[in-house]
C-alpha cells in the first residue's frame, strides 16, 4: 500500500466523550455514506476510521439508525479494519518520517497505539527510534503509554529523557500529580533510575521558567519505591515555589479575600453577615453573648452559633469536593497533598476569627477560652453526661505561645486517649492509659454507637451522585428550565417533567436510571424518583461525604439500612468520620499529606523555629482542634442517651 496523501472529507474524534448529543456520529454518518474505500487514504483518514470502529465497538450509534444502518456501517469499517492493519504492517524505517510528519494531532494517541499493539517497533532500528525522539520530541507523551514500545526502546528513552526538557513534567504527572487529573499514566524505561529521574527534576528546578504547578508538586512530593527526592531537593524547589509566587504577586495575578468580626452591644439578632467587596462580614449581639445562662451554654455557642459543627454533628469545615470550583478542580495538585481550596481556606479562616473575637469577649470578663473548655468538661462531661474522670492540664496564662503549644499538643491526644479507652471499656482507666506509649491514630478512636457514620461504596452510589447531584453531569442542566435549578434531584423534586422534555442525549441516561429501578414514569407520564428520600440521602453523601445514621429519624434509617442491603453505603463506628480524621492529620501530622502543618511532630521533636506570631496563629489551630475534639465527643454522648431513651420507650 503507498503512502497516499489523498485525503477524504473527516471528522476529528478526540474521546468518547467527544460523542454528546451526537453530533459526531451524525458526522460519522455522512462520511461513511460517502466512503470509498476503493481509493488509497492516507494515514490520518485511515486513523479516523478506526476510532469511529471504537465507538462501535463501544455501542455508540445515532438513535436514529435502525439495525439495517447499523449493519451497515459495521461492514464498513471492517473492511476499512483491513486497510489499517496493512498499511501499519508496511511501516519501516524508510516511511516512518513522512508518516509521523503528516499525523495530525488529534490521531496520534491511536497511531502509537498501533504502532504497539501491532509490533511495529519490530521493524524500526534503535538509532531511528533515537533521531524519531529528536525530530519529534512530542511524540513522547504518546509514546510513554505503552509497554511493549518502553521496553523494546528502554535504553534510547532513557537516554532521551535524560536530556528531555518536559521530562521532568512527565515524571511528576506520573507520580506525585493527582490520580482525578491524569488521564492515562505513563510508563518509564526500566533503566531509568531513582537517581537519574532526581537529576531530571533538579534541572527542572534551576529552568528559567519552569512551570509553578509542577514546582509545587516537587516541593509536596512524597518518597516511593518509583521517586526519591532528598530534602535538599525539596527545600530547593520550595525556595523555587516561593520565587515565582512572589513575582505572580508583583505581576497582579491575584485576588483578595478577607474575614471580619466585630461584637455589637446593642445588636438584637444573634449574628448579621454581611458580604462587602472582598470581605465577609460577622457581627455577632454582645448582649446575645451576656445572656447565656452558665458555661455548658456559653461553650455550646462554638455549635449553635459559631457552626463549627451541623446539626448532625459532623464538623463543617473540613474539606468538601462538592465545594471545590470547578476552576480548582482542572488545577494541578499533588495526590499527596490535602485539598485545601478556597472555600476550605475561607471557613477556616472565619473559624480561627471566630476563637480570637470570643478570646478578647471573654477577656473583657477576666476570663480565657482555656477556662470556659475546664468549666464545660466539669459540667457538661464529667457531671450531666457521666463521663467521670475526664481531665485536662492547660498552660499558664504566662506561657509564651510557644510554651502553650508544647503544653496543648499532647494534651489534645491525652484528651482523645481518654475518651477511646472509655469507649472501649466503659470507664476511664488512666493505668491503661500509662502503659500505651504509642502515637494516637484518630481513626482508632472509637465511638460509643455501632453504624455511627454511613459512606458511600465505590461504584453505584457514585454513578447516582453525579447523575443527580453533580455539576459536570449531562443532566445537570435541563433547558426548558435555565438555571432555575442546579441539579436533577432538585428538578425533579419541584416540576413534572416528561421524557421528551429532556434531549436526546438525556434521555439514553434516563432510560438508564428507569431499567435500573431509580426513576419511574407515573401515571401522567412525568418522569418521577422512586425513592426520593434515599435520593435526599444521596445528595448528602455528594455534599458532605458522611451520614450520621443516628441523627436521622427511624423511617429514614430503614432507608439506609435497605442502601446497605443493595450495596451503596457501607458503616463504620468511630468518633471521627474519615473527612474528619483526613482534616486532622493534615493540621497535625504528615502521615497523609505532605502541604499539612505538622504542628504534633514539629513541636514534639523541636524543629519549630519561626516568629512568635506564628507560634499565636498554630496555637489557636490546636484550640479548635480541641473545641472541636469536645464537641464531637458531646455529640457521641447525647446520642447513646438519645438512643437508650427511645429504646426504654422515653
Amino acid at each position: 500500500m503507498s503512502m497516499s496523501t489523498k485525503r477524504q472529507d473527516r471528522v476529528i474524534f478526540h474521546s468518547k466523550e467527544d460523542m454528546s448529543a451526537g453530533y459526531n456520529l451524525k458526522k460519522a454518518e455522512k462520511l461513511l455514506d460517502n466512503l470509498d474505500l476503493a481509493v488509497d487514504m492516507e494515514i490520518n483518514d485511515l486513523l479516523e476510521l478506526y476510532n469511529i470502529k471504537q465507538y462501535f465497538e463501544n455501542d455508540l450509534f445515532l438513535l436514529t439508525w435502525d439495525d439495517a444502518a447499523k449493519n451497515s456501517y459495521k461492514v464498513k469499517v471492517a473492511q476499512a479494519e483491513k486497510k489499517i492493519r496493512d498499511f501499519f504492517l508496511i511501516v519501516n524505517d524508510e516511511n516512518i518520517f513522512p508518516a509521523i510528519e503528516s499525523l495530525d494531532f488529534s490521531y496520534r494517541r491511536a497511531f502509537w497505539h498501533l504502532f504497539n499493539y501491532l509490533q511495529v517497533y519490530n521493524r524500526i532500528k534503535n538509532e531511528t527510534f533515537s533521531a524519531l525522539l529528536e525530530r519529534h520530541a512530542v511524540q513522547i507523551r504518546y509514546i510513554l503509554k505503552h509497554l511493549n514500545t518502553v521496553n523494546h526502546f528502554d535504553n534510547e528513552l532513557r537516554d532521551f529523557l535524560m536530556g528531555c526538557d518536559e521530562a521532568a513534567e512527565l515524571l511528576l504527572s506520573k507520580f506525585e500529580q493527582d490520580d482525578n487529573s491524569r488521564e492515562v499514566s505513563y510508563i518509564f524505561p526500566k533503566s531509568l533510575s531513582i537517581a537519574d529521574k532526581e537529576d531530571i527534576i533538579l534541572r527542572y528546578i534551576d529552568q528559567h521558567e519552569p512551570n509553578l504547578n509542577y514546582i509545587r508538586l516537587i516541593e509536596h512530593s512524597k518518597d516511593s519505591n518509583d521517586l526519591k527526592l532528598s530534602l535538599r531537593t525539596r527545600l530547593k524547589a520550595k525556595k523555587r515555589s516561593e520565587e515565582l509566587n512572589d513575582k505572580i504577586f508583583e505581576e497582579g495575578l491575584s485576588w483578595r479575600t478577607g474575614v471580619e468580626i466585630t461584637l455589637d452591644r446593642d445588636q438584637g439578632e444573634p449574628v448579621k453577615i454581611s458580604h462587602e467587596e472582598y470581605c465577609l462580614k460577622f457581627s455577632y449581639s454582645h448582649r446575645f453573648l451576656d445572656d447565656q445562662p452558665n458555661d455548658v451554654a456559653l461553650f455550646m455557642l462554638f455549635r449553635n452559633l459559631f457552626d463549627f459543627t451541623d446539626h448532625t454533628g459532623r464538623i463543617t469545615i473540613y474539606n468538601r469536593q462538592s465545594e471545590i470550583g470547578v476552576f480548582e478542580r482542572v488545577m494541578m495538585k499533588s495526590k499527596n497533598e490535602y485539598a485545601d481550596g478556597m472555600r476550605f481556606r475561607q471557613k477556616n479562616q472565619i473559624a480561627i476569627v471566630q476563637l480570637l473575637s470570643f478570646s478578647h469577649y471573654l477577656s473583657q470578663k477576666g476570663r480565657s477560652i482555656e477556662e470556659l473548655i475546664q468549666s464545660f468538661i466539669r459540667l457538661a462531661l464529667n457531671n450531666e453526661l457521666k463521663i467521670d474522670g475526664l481531665h485536662l492540664r492547660f498552660p499558664s496564662k504566662d506561657s509564651t505561645f510557644l510554651e502553650k503549644i508544647r503544653t496543648m499538643a499532647p494534651e489534645l491526644e491525652f484528651l482523645l486517649k481518654q475518651y477511646q479507652i472509655y469507649a472501649t471499656e466503659g470507664k476511664i482507666d488512666f493505668e491503661l492509659i500509662e502503659i500505651d506509649s504509642s502515637p494516637l491514630k484518630f481513626g482508632d478512636v472509637q465511638s460509643l454507637l455501632e453504624r455511627k457514620y454511613a459512606y458511600s461504596k465505590y461504584g453505584k452510589t457514585d454513578i447516582l451522585k453525579h447523575h443527580f447531584y453533580s455539576d459536570q453531569s449531562l443532566l445537570h442542566y435541563v433547558e426548558p428550565f435555565n438555571d432555575k435549578y442546579s441539579n436533577l434531584y432538585d428538578l425533579l423534586e419541584n416540576e413534572d417533567v416528561k421524557m421528551e422534555t429532556f434531549a436526546l442525549y438525556q434521555q439514553d441516561i434516563i432510560k438508564q436510571l428507569i431499567s435500573e429501578g431509580y426513576l419511574i414514569i407515573d401515571s401522567a407520564s412525568n418522569v418521577k424518583m422512586t425513592d426520593d428520600i434515599m435520593m435526599y440521602l444521596i445528595g448528602e453523601l455528594h455534599r458532605d461525604e458522611v451520614i450520621s445514621y443516628w441523627h436521622f429519624p427511624k423511617e429514614v434509617r430503614q432507608v439506609l439500612d435497605e442502601m446497605e442491603k443493595n450495596g451503596l453505603i457501607d458503616f463504620e463506628n468511630t468518633l471521627f468520620s474519615r473527612p474528619e480524621i483526613s482534616y486532622y492529620n493534615y493540621y497535625l501530622n504528615k502521615k497523609g499529606y505532605t502541604n499539612g502543618l505538622n504542628i504534633r511532630n514539629k513541636y514534639l521533636h523541636g524543629s519549630n523555629g519561626g516568629s512568635e506570631k506564628e507560634h499565636e496563629f498554630e496555637y489557636y489551630v490546636l484550640l479548635k482542634l480541641l473545641v472541636l475534639a469536645i464537641l464531637k465527643i458531646v455529640d457521641d454522648l447525647m446520642l447513646q442517651k438519645s438512643i437508650a431513651d427511645e429504646n426504654a420507650g422515653l
